[in-house]
């Protein structure tokens, strides 16, 4: 799951994506490197439609991101990204035809363990949680068994999207999972 850094939650910087056209991304298509089918392959800028979502894309999604470094590393279960304010996230393609490949992935999920705030039994807990679903639109709250909060993102590529699209909204449900994490430890700031 993820953890966040609070003394990065302070770090919050102003603009995040750039506003020129970006024509070339960092990863020049790893899909052509592999030989992966042509609808298979990561997009080629910013701009393009995506259909199926690789490695390579999130890599290229994150890195749209400006005003700090975006982190995306392997790990166990998926990727590890580390996201402008230090908030932690774990990722996963999801919804593939081959999962231990990433072959025509549909969905990125992005998953946030904000833990327990302490103090609050689990009925105070679902009504927290039950509050920040009703204002945010981005993603979903969860409370899971060890009454540990859950914040959850996910993007599907459904071909209309784009991977600025997608930095966008990883953007807007960072803000959103900071807002609840400085509402939840209102002292750690």
């Amino acid at each position: 799951m993820i953890t966040w850094k609070s003394a990065a939650l302070s770090a919050w910087p102003a603009i995040y994506l750039s506003v020129g056209c970006l024509a070339v991304l960092p990863s020049q298509l790893a899909a052509q490197e592999t030989g992966q089918s042509s609808d298979q392959q990561s997009a080629r800028s910013p701009t393009d439609p995506i259909r199926y979502i690789t490695p390579t894309d999130l890599e290229n999604a994150m890195s749209l991101i400006q005003g700090a470094d975006v982190v995306v590393e392997q790990s166990e279960n998926g990727f590890s990204i580390t996201l402008p304010s230090g908030i932690e996230a774990d990722a996963r393609l999801q919804n593939c035809e081959d999962q231990s490949t990433y072959r025509n992935c549909r969905t990125v999920s992005l998953i946030i363990n904000m833990f327990n705030p302490g103090g609050r039994d689990r009925a105070q807990l679902l009504e927290i949680v039950n509050g920040l679903n009703k204002r945010d639109i981005n993603g979903r709250f969860f409370l899971n068994d060890n009454d540990h909060i859950i914040a959850r993102f996910a993007f599907i590529a459904s071909g209309n999207e784009t991977l600025r699209q997608l930095a966008y909204k990883v953007i807007s449900w960072e803000g959103t999972t900071k807002l609840a994490i400085q509402s939840l430890y209102p002292d750690e700031e």
